[in-house]
């Protein structure tokens, strides 16, 4: 790639405002690239991050220049320039909270996923799917254990919102509600809500 097209640099730039990092920004955007450009764009997006710590609409044309032309003299002193700016007025920024631990699988996945196979994503799925299959069966549990017949409750639905229902019949995996007009429905029990 010997320039960065327009649309590329709107992409980056926009992944970059809306996470705070270029490469972290490429994986919210690296679906919109073109495939060609999709892995020198991540390298550029790293470079960014790694040897700058930042890039705007108005310094990305020069700094893809020096990424391209890293013994440029003059090049090289604008980068140092920059960095030295973008350090001071970091230091002037509160420091971040540290990630949750949800925000670091997250990050680690981000990370890793190009180094894994097709193997490897499909047993990842497997156990995610089947944790929120466990989690799913436990609170159909715990809301059957806590539903009585003649109970007030609310269905987590479009077609029922801001309807009260009475409890008529607990089976397994659904129970019987009455609405307000006297209509009956078999509901999941996934979708109840007790009101307390």
């Amino acid at each position: 790639m010997l320039n960065l097209t327009t649309r590329t640099k709107e992409l980056i730039l926009k992944g970059a405002q809306e996470t705070g990092s270029f490469e972290e920004g490429y994986y919210t955007v690296e679906h919109q690239l073109y495939v060609d450009e999709a892995q020198e764009t991540f390298d550029f997006c790293c470079f960014i991050d790694r040897e700058l710590g930042g890039a705007g609409p108005s310094n990305i044309d020069w700094i893809f220049e020096y990424y391209k032309d890293q013994d440029d003299p003059t090049l090289k002193a604008r980068a140092n320039n920059l960095k030295d700016r973008i350090k001071s007025h970091r230091a002037f920024l509160p420091t971040p909270p540290p990630p949750t631990p949800r925000e670091q699988m997250i990050q680690l996945f981000l990370t890793h996923r190009k180094q894994m196979n097709e193997d490897d994503m499909v047993a990842l799925n497997r156990i995610i799917v089947e944790e929120i299959k466990q989690r799913r069966k436990h609170n159909v549990r715990n809301t059957r254990g806590i539903l009585e017949i003649g109970q007030s409750v609310t269905v987590n639905s479009q077609t029922a919102r801001g309807k009260i229902f009475t409890v008529e019949a607990i089976k397994r995996t659904n129970a019987i509600c009455r609405d307000e007009n006297g209509s009956r429905y078999n509901v999941p029990i996934s979708l109840i809500e007790v009101e307390y």
